[in-house]
């Protein structure tokens, strides 16, 4: 969490030692803030029109026969697959990682699934903070993703970036590289250019 909090606009903001940013003490702070605290991140003026949307999951040690809806069993990144585990899903702006909306579901829930059933709410809270006519672009990785949801991010006019596995693409797997070409990305996305 501390290499996290160097890289974002708050070491600047905030001037914290890095060592105060631990797990637990993230946890304390989430205790404190509440969603209505969370829309009006827009009040701060956050450029939105780079959106991140990632899942997480991160596994406990509540026992087993502890009665909780929530903590499931599931896929667990950690190869912690025999503790429960709780699923979170951030949506976050690329400009300082602020913040949009967060949601915990059941660790036996698929991302992709997830990712549709948060989807009109993730949609309203873009239009929220940026405007109806806003140009936006949602980045998201494999695991959120299914036929159908890039087809639902298009349908809500919002431009997204996404891998695929090699199966839901094999059409443009066929293409050959030679008949690629580079776009010129100083039009869309003026700035200084990533080095190669």
């Amino acid at each position: 969490m501390g290499s996290w909090y160097e890289r974002t606009v708050l070491r600047r903001l905030w001037g914290l030692p890095v060592h105060h940013f631990t797990g637990q003490r993230c946890w304390q702070a989430m205790d404190r803030v509440d969603a209505a605290e969370i829309e009006a991140i827009a009040e701060f003026g956050v450029e939105v029109r780079g959106l991140i949307y990632r899942t997480a999951n991160f596994f406990t040690y509540i026992n087993t026969r502890t009665a909780a809806a929530l903590p499931q069993r599931g896929h667990n990144k950690q190869k912690r697959n025999d503790l429960r585990q709780v699923n979170l899903a951030l949506l976050a702006a690329v400009d300082g990682h602020a913040p949009l909306l967060y949601e915990t579901y059941l660790a036996n829930v698929p991302d992709s699934k997830e990712f549709k059933r948060v989807y009109a709410r993730l949609v309203a809270r873009c239009r929220a903070v940026a405007g109806e006519d806003a140009e936006l672009t949602l980045v998201f990785d494999k695991g959120s993703n299914s036929r159908a949801n890039p087809e639902r991010v298009a349908r809500e006019r919002l431009h997204f970036v996404s891998s695929l596995v090699p199966s839901q693409h094999e059409d443009v797997l066929a293409i050959p590289k030679m008949a690629y070409h580079e776009l010129n990305c100083d039009v869309r996305w003026p700035g200084p250019r990533p080095r190669r």
